[in-house]
């Protein structure tokens, strides 16, 4: 600052100079004005400045107050192009108002003048005056990128200004037309500005993009370019729908439901557009296509019916087929008028039907009516309203017929057979005498209704009736007047068996009758009899009750005192009690004493004057004598402690008893049985006692024998065994002696371990009892093999790694050579003796030749023998190594000359007969090339690597030579050249020469196919695919190493990758005529075919065969797409069959799904045979049942999707209701008993069920009279 500014003059010279060399571009006002306030005072001179320095300081102070000034500038300009973003709604608008460009240009260029002023002084002024004065001020010597960078560092952006004004630039004209799109109200000019706006879009650039969707007019909210964007929608929505509507008229749909369906989905398309899109659709065209859908869909969905509703649409849709006079789908408007027409026949011939059953008064007429109704088909028959009412007049007719059946069918041997007379009987007195001469069987009745009154009236009378013995005389009179005149062998048979069961039960119910009187006489008699001797009155008492409750359940009803008979029991009830447990105890039962003990106990509890009126109680007193025994006898068990005293004690009471007792005791076998255990148990005892005085030798079995026999010993005789701890003991001890036994049985010298098994043995004798050891029988034995197996353990145990090696082998040697011959030739592991003697000798050996070796350094042999012993040495085994006692010598010695002697051993190590010969030749020259010049000359052995080397160099050639290498060939020519290069003698010596002639033979064999695989590009079209399945072929034959030797296989692989798609197209051609779906088949081929180039169609040889099948796979798609949901089903197979037989021959034997087609044809006539089967139910039938089961079973027979189309199903659905109802309320009235205690309830049950029943129903429940008289019963 101007304060820190010296006023001594050398000072100031240099605090001036500080401060210009210090001035930038962007230095502050404050120093620029400070330096420009000495030069203004004209100061420089008195300071020393010279002119130069003058001229210098005065230009980069203006050029530093001018920067100053343009930063200014800058800003400015960075704040007018910050608005300026691609997102602006009018950037073309707002970068032209601006002028920014201009001012960025004008504003550049007086900085480019700036520059380059300062620049010519500071290009003038000496290089000590530039680093003196120029600084870091650098700004006016930078390239126009710096320049612009600048700018961007000083707040305005320029690069973007630049990428702004070419974006401006390109989109101007887009944005003109999005104003005027803007502007325009007419649709088409709209459209048509939109597409060049959105072509003009795609052209622009990402950011143009962006500047033209964000293009919004003034006082408008959204970008023009929305609208625009709405507008696309809004055509494109329109066009999709006039392609529709286009299609509609173009394209062939297999199907009406096809047909249909696109042009509901054409309507929908339309007025789901906005008005204005509507505008762009000819509405007539659309409207012709749904009148025709509407006429079509109404013929496609009516469905037979009688109905008014079917009759009133049939006659509008004719109206509506006759408007139709220039249909857009022919095919299917006629279809539907042919059916209109076809439905409109048929209801004129049934309203004819039904006025002629209207005009019925006759019977003439009646059957005049029935055969105009049997002449329609099955359907029309279903739409005659009135076909009930013809069914009425018939009935009619056929009642008496009916009757007759009834009369027929009557049976004596029927449970319902008295129902069913008298309810016939009823229906037969509704006719006159006339009517009646008409029936066949009415005289059957002459006899079958007395009978039917009699089992009624049987049924009915019950022993409380008050006037019961009248009444049952009456019955006997009735069956007394009884006659049998029926003519029929069979029924006059049964009647006469019915007439005896009655009979019977006539004389059962006046026998029961008698023995109902003397048990009311014995119940009389108590009142006497209570006052007398009780005895007798209880004896009467018993005597009562037992025949009321033989008598059955009716017949006691008749003894009226039975409550009397309750009341003098109920004052005896305990001793009645008494003497009832007395007679049902059952000597045999396990609870015999338990009963006893009951009955005693219950007359103990009696008074002692009712205790006498107990007359069986002796028999009490006698049980009590023996029923103790039995019990103890029931308790015995062997783990009672007193088990055997018991046992005498009880064998003691039953010989006591007297013999008609002792057979009372029904369980004596448990005495007899635990006698029979302590026998035993004491004669096992005396055995094992005897047990001590059993020789040594026969000890083991003895004790086996009689543990077997124990353990065999029920469980309750064991516990009698008295001496079963010594039998235990035994055991015990006789197991360890089998254990010795079997050990010393099983030694073998073939194990491994025998020396241990044989100690074991020895272990195991050693810690028996001296008894014991008397019973091992074969003691002998192992005494016998104790020494050699012993020395085979020595043998075993011996190591050469063991400081004693040599002395136990030595040691073991004299053991082997004291046994016998027969001892020496159970010694199994000698050769491991031998071998080690063997390896001994070896290392002496080597010991030997260490000790030459090194007792004369002199000698001129010395490097060999120290070689020789380092070979020798090297080849023993590790063990044998430990031995070597002089080794240390031989390392001491090859220490001083290791290189020389290193040298040598490799030397001497190579041997073309071993596997490592290429190693051990490189590792002996790379150990000579390490020697120096006087060490050179002591390698005694150098010829040997000089003549083994080149031997070695082709063993390694070969050995490198690999298949799946890209030198292969190369490889195997340089390895034949070096082999060709040796003598005779050493080519000899080449190991692994067959693996250099393998890969010759390889290369020679691959030849063949190399030349093929190049001959397929020219290969002939027809055997392209062939050739190349052949070179795969050859080339897979190979061996492994043939095929690396093979050079075109890359080529082979990109004929393969020609040949893979073509191959595919003609498999799928030939898999057209077997596929499950042809037409899917014909267009997976198209597709595969049109992937393929110019030169890979050329190959497909098969491809006339498909390009010919256009009709065969139109037939083909129709068979197909039948549905038997459809409801045109029948009729479409009718148009295909048609479609099917303009084909050719050929032609029809390529249509693979035809058996679909007959399968259709086949469906027709099932169906047919279903319907005829339902029209021909009729309610008047015989049959009805059977008539409705068949339709039935034929209906549900028929797949699921065919059941629809059987247009009088209504029919048979509804005779399936009324038979199902009709049959429950038959099985009930047929299942009522009239015997049963719930008779009463089960005929109000099917009152109940036939009541619910509609009319109709009703009329066919054919055992209904059988419920009137059920009914009348109650």
């Amino acid at each position: 600052t101007q304060a820190t500014m010296s006023t001594d003059p050398l000072v100031l010279k240099q605090q001036l100079i500080t401060l210009v060399h210090g001035l930038t571009e962007l230095s502050p006002r404050e120093q620029i004005t400070l330096a420009q306030s000495y030069i203004t005072a004209n100061e420089l001179d008195t300071l020393g400045f010279t002119s130069q320095e003058l001229t210098i300081i005065k230009a980069k102070v203006t050029y530093i107050n001018d920067y100053f000034n343009y930063r200014d500038e800058i800003q400015k300009l960075g704040q007018k192009i910050a608005p300026l973003l691609f997102t602006h709604s009018n950037l073309v608008d707002a970068y032209t108002t601006s002028e920014v460009q201009k001012e960025y240009e004008k504003l550049n260029e007086e900085i480019k003048q700036t520059n380059e002023t300062y620049k010519t002084i500071v290009d003038n002024a000496t290089p000590a005056l530039v680093d003196q004065f120029v600084g870091n001020a650098l700004q006016y010597g930078n390239s126009e990128v710096n320049q612009k960078k600048f700018f961007v560092d000083q707040g305005a952006n320029i690069p973007h200004l630049e990428r702004v004004t070419q974006v401006v630039e390109k989109i101007r004209p887009t944005i003109e037309d999005l104003k005027a799109f803007y502007s325009q109200t007419n649709i088409t000019e709209k459209e048509k500005l939109a597409t060049k706006i959105r072509q003009q879009y795609n052209n622009a650039s990402k950011e143009g993009q962006t500047a033209i969707a964000s293009f919004t007019m003034p006082g408008e909210g959204t970008p023009v370019f929305a609208t625009l964007v709405q507008t696309e929608q809004l055509t494109g929505e329109a066009e999709k729908v006039q392609v529709m509507i286009e299609e509609l008229a173009t394209r062939d749909y297999k199907t009406a439901a096809d047909y249909i369906r696109a042009v509901k989905a054409t309507e929908t398309a339309y007025y789901k557009l906005t008005p204005e899109g509507q505008a762009l659709i000819k509405k007539e065209e659309l409207d012709a296509f749904v009148s025709e859908v509407t006429f079509i869909e109404g013929v496609t969905q009516l469905r037979p019916s009688t109905k008014p509703e079917y009759r009133e649409t049939l006659a509008a849709l004719d109206a509506l087929g006759k408007t139709i006079t220039a249909p857009r789908n022919p095919k299917e408007v006629d279809v539907a008028k042919d059916a209109i027409d076809a439905y409109l026949k048929v209801m004129k011939d049934v309203e004819a039907v039904e006025n002629a059953i209207v005009a019925i008064t006759t019977i003439d007429k009646a059957k005049e009516a029935r055969e105009q109704y049997d002449k329609l088909d099955k359907d029309a028959q279903r739409l005659v309203n009135n076909s009930k009412d013809l069914t009425t007049w018939e009935r009619q007719i056929k009642a008496l017929e009916k009757l007759d059946d009834q009369l027929e069918a009557l049976h004596p041997a029927d449970k319902s057979f008295a129902t069913k007379t008298l309810s016939a009987k009823k229906s037969l007195d509704k006719y006159t005498e006339a009517e009646r001469g008409l029936l066949t069987y009415a005289k059957r009745l002459e006899t079958f209704v007395p009978l039917a009154e009699l089992e009624q009236a049987v049924k009915k009378l019950k022993p409380t009736h008050y006037d019961y013995a009248n009444e049952l005389q009456k019955l006997r009179a009735m069956h007394t007047a009884l006659k049998n005149t029926i003519q029929e062998p069979n029924l006059q048979a049964a009647t006469a068996k019915r007439i005896t069961q009655l009979d019977n039960q006539i004389s059962v119910m006046e026998d029961e009758k008698k023995v109902a009187a003397d048990v009311v006489k014995l119940i009389d008699a108590l009142d006497t009899l209570v006052k007398g001797d009780k005895a007798t009155y209880i004896n009467t008492m018993v005597e009562a009750r037992a025949k009321f409750n033989d008598l059955p359940t009716n017949a006691r009803k008749a003894v009226t005192n039975s409550k009397d008979l309750t009341a003098h029991e109920k004052d005896y009830k305990a001793v009645l009690r008494v003497i009832d447990m007395i007679d049902n105890i059952d000597e045999g039962a396990k609870n015999f004493t338990s009963k006893v003990n009951s009955a005693k106990k219950a007359y103990d509890k009696l008074p002692s004057m009712q205790q006498a009126y107990v007359t069986n109680y002796p028999f009490i007193e006698e049980a009590l004598q023996y029923s103790d025994l039995i019990e103890q006898l029931n308790k015995l068990r062997p783990t009672a402690k007193t088990y055997r005293a018991d046992v005498l004690a009880l064998r003691t009471a039953y010989n006591a008893l007297q013999s008609s007792q002792q057979q009372k005791i029904f369980n004596y076998e448990n005495l007899l049985e635990a006698e029979n255990f302590i026998k035993e148990a004491d004669a096992l005892d005396e055995q094992i006692m005897a047990l001590a005085a059993t020789p040594p030798e026969k000890m083991v079995e003895e004790v086996a024998k009689l543990g077997t026999a124990y353990k065999a010993m029920d469980s309750g005789v064991k516990r009698l065994v008295q001496n079963a701890k010594i039998l235990t003991d035994f055991e015990r001890e006789n197991k360890a002696v089998i254990k010795v036994v079997q050990l010393i049985q099983n030694l073998d010298p073939g194990y491994r371990d025998y020396a241990k098994r044989v100690a074991a043995a020895r272990k195991a004798y050693d810690k028996l009892t001296p008894i014991a050891k008397a019973r091992v029988t074969n003691y002998k034995d192992l005494e016998s093999v104790e020494p050699v197996a012993y020395l085979i353990g020595d043998i075993a145990a011996l190591r050469p790694t063991s400081k004693t090696f040599a002395k136990d082998v030595a040691t073991l040697r004299s053991t082997y050579e004291a046994l016998s011959e027969r001892e020496k030739a159970l010694i199994t592991n000698i050769k491991v003796l031998v071998e080690a003697e063997e390896q001994l000798g070896e290392v002496g050996e080597v010991v030997a030749l260490i000790e030459t070796a090194i007792e004369d350094v002199k000698h001129e042999a010395y490097m060999q023998r120290l070689t020789d012993a380092r070979i020798a040495f090297d080849r023993l085994t590790p063990q044998q190594k430990r031995l070597v006692s002089n080794q240390k010598e031989l390392m001491n010695h090859e220490k001083a000359v290791k290189p020389v002697l290193t040298t040598m051993v490799l030397i001497d190590r190579i041997d073309p007969e071993m596997t490592n010969f290429v190693k051990d030749t490189l590792a002996a020259r790379a150990a000579y090339g390490k020697l120096d010049r006087n060490q050179r000359p002591l390698v005694t052995n150098y010829e040997r690597l000089a003549y083994y080397e080149p031997v070695a160099e082709v063993t390694g050639l070969i050995d490198k030579i690999k298949p799946t290498s890209k030198s292969y060939h190369d490889d195997v020519e340089k390895a034949r050249e070096i082999y060709n290069s040796l003598d005779e003698e050493r080519q000899a010596l080449v190991p692994n020469l067959p693996n250099l002639l393998e890969a010759e033979k390889n290369i020679a064999g691959a030849a063949d196919i190399d030349e093929f695989i190049a001959s397929l590009p020219n290969a002939p079209a027809e055997d392209f695919l062939k050739n190349v399945q052949q070179a795969r072929n050859i080339y897979n034959g190979l061996t492994a190493e043939r095929k690396r030797a093979v050079k075109n296989y890359p080529l082979l692989q990109q004929q393969e990758k020609i040949a893979k798609p073509v191959q595919d197209v003609v498999n799928k051609i030939d898999g057209i005529f077997t596929a499950r779906d042809m037409a899917k088949q014909y267009q997976i081929v198209m597709k595969a075919y049109d992937k393929l180039d110019a030169t890979q169609r050329k190959y497909v040889y098969n491809a006339k065969v498909f390009l010919t099948l256009t009709d065969v796979i139109k037939v083909h798609d129709k068979i197909e797409a039948l549905k038997p949901s459809d409801p045109n089903y029948f009729g479409l197979v009718q148009l295909v069959r048609k479609e099917y037989n303009q084909l050719s021959s050929a032609d029809k034997q390529r249509v693979s799904n035809y058996d679909k087609l007959l399968e259709a044809e086949a469906q027709r006539a099932t169906l047919d045979k279903v319907m005829e089967t339902i029209a021909r139910i009729s309610p008047t039938s015989a049959d009805y049942f059977t008539m409705v089961d068949d339709a039935q079973a034929a209906y549900v027979s028929l797949p699921a999707a065919l059941r629809k189309h059987v247009i009088n199903y209504d029919k048979l659905d509804k005779a399936n209701k009324d038979v199902t109802a009709a049959r429950k309320v038959i099985n009930a009235i047929a299942t009522i008993d009239e015997q049963s205690l719930n008779f009463e309830k089960q005929v109000i049950a099917a009152q109940k069920a036939f009541d619910a029943l509609t009319s109709d129903q009703r009329r066919l429940i054919h055992n209904a009279f059988m419920l009137e008289d059920y009914s009348k019963q109650i």
